[in-house]
């Protein structure tokens, strides 16, 4: 039975990497994505933080290519964070 991610709706191949702390099971980066939000909400770009904006995700781009640079923006955040605390 082929299974879909409810946030791309993309087919889960059965070697991807899930995000199995929500129900039904999301693909890693597509639950990382629901749960920080767009990479212009991480880096507080978004309307959430400046009226008026629009800014999302990326233009052009699959919804599970946006989740893959939120995945990878959270990332880079918590390593910068980690740095400045003189964790790494």
């Amino acid at each position: 039975m082929t299974k879909i991610c409810p946030w791309c709706e993309e087919e889960i191949a059965d070697n991807d990497k899930l995000y199995e702390s929500i129900r039904p099971s999301h693909h890693y980066e597509c639950g990382i994505r629901m749960v920080m939000g767009s990479v212009a909400h991480q880096t507080h770009r978004c309307g959430c933080y400046v009226p008026g904006s629009t800014l999302h995700d990326r233009e052009g781009v699959s919804v599970r290519q946006a989740a893959r640079d939120a995945m990878e923006m959270f990332y880079l955040l918590r390593t910068i964070e980690k740095a400045r605390e003189g964790d790494v």
